[in-house]
């Protein structure tokens, strides 16, 4: 088995197979309750994705930083963008090793459609532990590879391309969008987006707040798939988040 994806061309065959999974059927199936907080806490997510200690790369603009969690901890929603795995040092932009890889499909997709090929990639070797909305059109799924191997990886990838799966996320270093952080500008494509999939209904709301235009809000969270060690332990000297941290 190849450590590289052979990069295959996308399957009529493979979208068919995929059971029909709509985002809400995502955002109910979470294991963590979505519920939504009217401010934005991607301390809480990233705090369950990376050790404290851990150096994440998140990214502004032209502005890059890399600092633990702790350090980050009340700047995190001044950042778009972070690298789904840790840094090597505060000094290099290239990972120790590739903790998520995040799965991303053509925005001309409705969401429903996104969400069943995010939900039909799911599996033992790779599970889903976030999707988070890229607060435009995209919906981007976290799978927490760490444990499987090279070889195991690029065949992964190589199933989702036969879902048109983005080709450029094979990267070790490519960035992902923030879980519950915020854009930089505000769309008004993302109200048409959530509104087609009656967002609105889903997470009882009284209508599509203005931030929803360019909040990355996350619609599935399954922080145990991710098997560190000791992780409540681990992660118990972070400040904490009111509300319990859930934030949508």
């Amino acid at each position: 088995m190849s450590e590289r994806p052979s990069y295959p061309k996308p399957a009529a065959s493979a979208q068919e197979a995929l059971e029909p999974v709509t985002l809400r059927d995502l955002i109910n199936r979470s294991p963590e309750p979505i519920t939504f907080e009217q401010q934005p806490r991607p301390e809480y997510y990233l705090s369950r994705l990376f050790e404290p200690t851990e150096l994440v790369r998140c990214v502004a603009g032209n502005l890059a930083v890399t600092k633990t969690v702790r350090e980050l901890w009340r700047t995190l929603a001044q950042y778009p963008s972070v690298c789904p795995s840790p840094m090597l040092n505060r000094r290099t932009e290239q990972p120790t090793h590739r903790r998520y890889m995040i799965l991303r499909f053509q925005q001309s997709l409705s969401l429903d459609k996104q969400a069943r090929r995010l939900g039909g990639m799911a599996g033992q070797q790779c599970p889903l532990t976030c999707v988070a909305f890229d607060g435009r059109s995209v919906l981007e799924g976290w799978y927490y590879c760490k444990d499987a191997t090279r070889a195991e990886q690029a065949a992964f990838f190589d199933r989702s391309q036969t879902l048109s799966s983005d080709i450029s996320a094979w990267q070790q270093s490519a960035l992902a969008r923030m879980p519950d952080g915020l854009r930089l500008t505000h769309t008004k494509e993302a109200f048409c987006k959530l509104k087609s999939v009656g967002i609105k209904e889903v997470l009882g709301l009284d209508g599509l707040v203005l931030s929803f235009s360019k909040r990355q809000v996350v619609f599935y969270f399954n922080p145990d798939a991710a098997s560190f060690a000791d992780r409540a332990g681990n992660n118990g000297d972070l400040p904490t988040v009111p509300g319990k941290g859930r934030s949508v």
